[in-house]
């Protein structure tokens, strides 16, 4: 397959898909919460923010942010985790305010919204209500959740000269990138894969970077890649790239610019000096090898590769 230049499929045979129908919202999709068509219209006045959602490291995200940046959108660097957590905390605080015989991610609702609603009704006798749970409405949380991180990236952006901004994660997976899409729905999003061997290979030639002291670091990064690569091809309106077609397709940059719309210079390929050297040139071994092909063969076929 000569690219994956395309819609992410959205129904791509997997449970991933249904992690959380809750927050099922998609950028410039359906089922946007109500209040989504006010911050639409923000997002356009400044520019629609870009989330690049890699499935693992070393599969060229940072030279697709470098891309972005030079054509005038600030991607932001991984957070480490941290998207995830906060959009964790936003399901822990639905969770509270949800009803009580409601299943949510961590456990049942703590009737929360009920006993705010209570509490307001008439605040003088507020410390003879139950208000154990009691949070403020949902709609303020998520207001306030947006506004932090448009605090964290767009106005660091703006005063650096950029009216874009825009995240890269390599760890984030389907549920964070709904809720992104939730809190801005007319963002988007770009899906970035490349072959799982020659991901692991080049992770291995960072001396398998932060995880060396983990017992058979080949199968963690493998089941990483192959989750994110199922988990985000669920993702509607998602742009899909693969990194063998993004450094040899000029057509490729150039759906990128159509999708984000920017001017995306394929040039910037070939001249960009940045680089991050490998620590040696050892190869995969043939376990390794084995092994990747087992726990990836499934998810990577969705992209096109054959191992």
């Amino acid at each position: 397959m000569k690219g994956i230049m395309r819609p992410v499929d959205q129904n791509p045979g997997t449970e991933n898909e249904a992690l959380d129908p809750s927050i099922g919202m998609t950028c410039q999709g359906p089922g946007l919460q109500a209040g989504a068509s006010h911050l639409h219209e923000v997002e356009e006045e400044a520019g629609a923010p870009v989330f690049v959602l890699s499935v693992c490291w070393r599969t060229g995200s940072t030279l697709l942010q470098r891309l972005l940046i030079d054509a005038g959108i600030l991607v932001w660097g991984e957070a480490g985790g941290a998207l995830d957590a906060l959009e964790d905390a936003y399901e822990r605080y639905r969770q509270m305010l949800g009803e009580g015989g409601e299943r949510f991610r961590h456990g049942y609702g703590g009737n929360g919204a009920r006993q705010y609603a209570r509490f307001r009704e008439d605040t003088a006798k507020g410390a003879h209500e139950w208000v154990a749970c009691m949070n403020p409405p949902e709609g303020e949380i998520r207001a306030a959740l947006r506004q932090a991180l448009e605090s964290i990236y767009a106005a660091p952006a703006r005063r650096l000269g950029y009216a874009r901004w825009g995240i890269k994660e390599v760890q984030s997976g389907v549920r964070a990138a709904r809720w992104l899409c939730s809190l801005f729905p007319g963002a988007r999003v770009i899906v970035l894969a490349r072959n799982p061997l020659d991901t692991l290979r080049s992770i291995k030639r960072r001396r398998w970077m932060d995880r060396a002291d983990t017992p058979r670091p080949w199968e963690l990064y493998a089941r990483h890649w192959s989750r994110l690569a199922t988990e985000l091809r669920a993702l509607p309106d998602a742009l899909a790239v693969r990194y063998e077609d993004l450094v040899e397709d000029p057509s490729v940059a150039a759906a990128i610019g159509e999708h984000v719309e920017a001017d995306i210079d394929f040039g910037l390929i070939r001249r960009s000096r940045a680089d991050w050297k490998a620590a040696h040139g050892e190869d995969l071994t043939w376990r390794e090898v084995r092994a990747i092909r087992r726990i990836t063969r499934e998810a990577a076929a969705g992209w096109g590769y054959r191992l």
